[in-house]
């Protein structure tokens, strides 16, 4: 997402540096951005001076902020990151905000470390309404939502719908707790006493993940094939405990595939009853009888399809973009 973000703004004539700890699949991928890293002698350096000197402070913080190249608009994208910006006292600190992090954290330290970031003297970017009002309620500090975009050109309905008996689930397959897939399993297990021609579609980077169902999973498919999944699925469904403006449902709906969401953080784009079906993460009943509701209801099915598609037209490239450009020119003047 924040490299597409980058992308967008390079288009629009900036220059756009990525600062980063590890950088060759960076620059296979956006050959159009200035990739920079710290070579072996200067993390070396930097480390062990982290560690005895400022071992408080988290070693990718004073890589990255010794690193940064001189700019107009220093944008952290990442809790720890926010610390880089700050230190590197480089252009005007922003901090694009992709979730609520102290969530991802168990440990004290840590979390408390990621709730300082919410605090820091910087311009702030949230990428939900969600995100926005965490942020504000626990911490005061105000933020400016700019929604991500999405590849409309490629995400759109493809002429590959699954025709076998079968029905076909997609989701994105990752086994971090609080994506939900233990609920999302047992829902499936629900609706295959109804269902029992049920395939269940991961996809991701963690094969290994095993459901109790029917199963295949995707390693890492381009978007190109991606689109073709979503565009097969009688039924794409994200399971997670909270998100903030997940992808995949909108892509999804892009393509013409009946979504099924939870909350916290679809609240922009997936609206219950008119263009998805939308349930109370960990509420595997609620979940179980929504992917039923929609397996079964052809006139349902088409009705989501129909209004997802049109929904995700407002989420474009060509219009978040200009808003993320003016964000940056306003604070430079």
């Amino acid at each position: 997402m924040i490299l597409d973000f980058a992308r967008e703004i390079a288009k629009r004539g900036h220059d756009v540096t990525i600062t980063t700890l590890t950088n060759r699949a960076l620059r296979d991928e956006y050959k159009e951005l200035r990739v920079v890293s710290p070579d072996r002698h200067f993390l070396h350096k930097y480390l062990v001076h982290g560690c005895t000197r400022l071992g408080f402070l988290p070693y990718t913080t004073l890589l990255l902020s010794a690193v940064t190249p001189d700019c107009d608009i220093n944008v952290a994208t990442f809790c720890f990151t926010a610390y880089a910006v700050q230190r590197s006292r480089k252009g005007v600190p922003f901090y694009h905000m992709q979730h609520y992090e102290p969530l991802f954290f168990s440990g004290r330290l840590p979390q408390a470390r990621a709730e300082a970031t919410y605090v820091l003297p910087m311009h702030r970017i949230s990428n939900s309404t969600w995100l926005r009002r965490e942020v504000y309620q626990r911490y005061g500090t105000n933020s400016t939502l700019i929604h991500p975009g999405i590849d409309t050109t490629t995400f759109s309905p493809r002429e590959v719908r699954n025709v076998s008996n079968t029905r076909r689930v997609v989701c994105l397959g990752k086994s971090v707790r609080w994506k939900g897939l233990p609920e999302l399993f047992s829902a499936l297990e629900w609706v295959r006493r109804s269902l029992p021609n049920l395939e269940l579609v991961m996809f991701g980077n963690e094969p290994g993940i095993n459901a109790p169902v029917p199963n295949r999973y995707i390693v890492n498919p381009s978007d190109d094939q991606l689109a073709n999944l979503y565009s097969s699925a009688d039924a794409v469904v994200t399971p997670s405990w909270y998100e903030s403006f997940p992808l995949p449902p909108l892509e999804a709906m892009a393509c013409g595939a009946p979504v099924v969401a939870t909350r916290y953080g679809t609240e922009d784009y997936a609206f219950d009853g008119v263009n998805s079906l939308v349930v109370s993460p960990r509420d595997v009943s609620s979940l179980a009888h929504s992917l039923l509701k929609i397996l079964t209801d052809e006139k349902l099915r088409r009705q989501l399809s129909a209004e997802g598609i049109r929904t995700a037209q407002n989420f474009k490239w060509e219009r978040t973009a200009p808003i993320m450009e003016g964000l940056f020119k306003a604070a430079l003047q």
